[in-house]
């Protein structure tokens, strides 16, 4: 039922995210953390990201091993779990990536998109 109420969904190998109209997460599959106030959700096969309305990123992984971790930025519009790397859009244009860099896929320092504003 909960499910029902979703605004925003995002799934990966095994499970399912969603958003709440009110803010909170559910999952299928997967227990999820009683967080509040977000805006947005985004899965990836070893955890998951959430925005919160205030622009920060939480983030939830299965392993130890495979934890990134943004909450050191601010001013977060857009996020994108990956398996290996993960990658958050601010405000400002930038793109901050995480995890792992094998293929140069974190090297997002060059990169503005361009000023976003969130509502």
């Amino acid at each position: 039922d909960t499910v029902l109420d979703c605004v925003d969904i995002d799934v990966s190998t095994g499970y399912c995210i969603g958003l709440t109209g009110d803010g909170k997460l559910v999952g299928v599959n997967l227990t999820v953390p009683n967080w509040t106030d977000l805006v947005g959700v985004s899965a990836g096969s070893t955890g998951y990201l959430a925005l919160t309305r205030d622009a920060r990123v939480l983030s939830r992984w299965f392993r130890s091993r495979d934890a990134l971790d943004f909450s050191d930025l601010s001013g977060a519009v857009a996020i994108a779990a990956g398996g290996t790397h993960s990658a958050v859009l601010l405000s400002d244009g930038s793109v901050v990536a995480r995890g792992s860099n094998a293929f140069g896929e974190c090297d997002v320092s060059s990169w503005n998109l361009g000023a976003t504003k969130i509502d």
